[in-house]
């Protein structure tokens, strides 16, 4: 039985770019680069569906735009822009 690799591409049209609100071109962006095994479409290709939702859980979607200016390994949570200011002090909720 052939593999259904639209699954993604349909969870990527119900998401919103935790940054800007974009419901367009997302991609998801791993908050913690050391947990990162794959990127998500990479895994998709050679992976089943529970192991790649278990990756996008380690992500937030961004917008191709605001992906671009948070590139890999760059600070930022999983609660989008509200809470990327305080990475790092007491009130950040990545903790």
């Amino acid at each position: 039985m052939p593999r259904d690799y639209n699954w993604l591409r349909e969870l990527k049209l119900t998401l919103r770019c935790a940054i800007c609100g974009s419901s367009t071109d997302i991609n998801f962006h791993h908050t913690d680069r050391d947990n990162k095994i794959l990127p998500v479409g990479t895994m998709n290709r050679k992976y089943g569906k529970a192991r790649v939702l278990a990756e996008i859980e380690k992500c937030i979607p961004l917008c191709t735009s605001c992906h671009t200016n948070y590139p890999i390994g760059t600070s930022i949570c999983k609660y989008g822009a509200e809470c990327c200011p305080l990475i790092g002090t007491p009130d950040c909720k990545c903790k």
